[in-house]
């Protein structure tokens, strides 16, 4: 069993490798690809046996795997919450952002990030609007209204007509 155990980090410790690898050599990755890649390193990091708890009675510093990412990578944690938060956005909306940011800017899809995949879907059409883009007032307006992460899609659309009609 501990031979296997040792096979798995190993593997694990591989996948992690050829992550890091990648996203070096790939200078032309979107938010949502490195997103991706970040929260892989971070999961087979997190999965490699590191913990955080409170019964090793030692009084160190607490391990964070996104802080030693963000370290190997020059980077912020900040970048990293934020490009693993943007990796959650359902397919079609990962592409308007990539493809389209006019029609979907990093804010409001930030905020978008924080509903599930059922609710997340209500904004496809919004950002389909020809010559309409969603901005922060509205998607503020429209959390107040359908807290996340679970809101039913007609509530949505109707905080965002509403947010419309005063012109947010």
């Amino acid at each position: 069993s501990q031979l296997s155990q040792w096979a798995q980090n190993r593997e694990l410790m591989r996948i992690s490798i050829a992550i890091a690898t990648n996203l070096l050599r790939r200078q032309d990755l979107t938010i949502i690809e490195r997103g991706k890649a970040y929260k892989a390193l971070l999961d087979a990091r997190n999965r490699h046996g590191f913990r955080t708890d409170l019964t090793s009675g030692e009084s160190r510093q607490k391990y964070s795997a996104r802080g030693i990412v963000a370290e190997f990578f020059g980077v912020t944690e900040y970048e990293i919450r934020k490009a693993v938060k943007l990796a959650q956005l359902i397919p079609s909306l990962a592409e308007i952002v990539e493809n389209e940011p006019k029609k979907l800017n990093l804010a409001c899809a930030d905020l978008i990030a924080d509903y599930d995949g059922a609710a997340q879907t209500a904004f496809i059409e919004m950002c389909q609007i020809e010559g309409y883009a969603l901005n922060k007032q509205t998607m503020t307006f429209i959390q107040a209204q359908c807290p996340p992460p679970a809101a039913d899609q007609q509530a949505i659309y109707a905080a965002w007509r509403e947010a419309r009609e005063k012109g947010t």
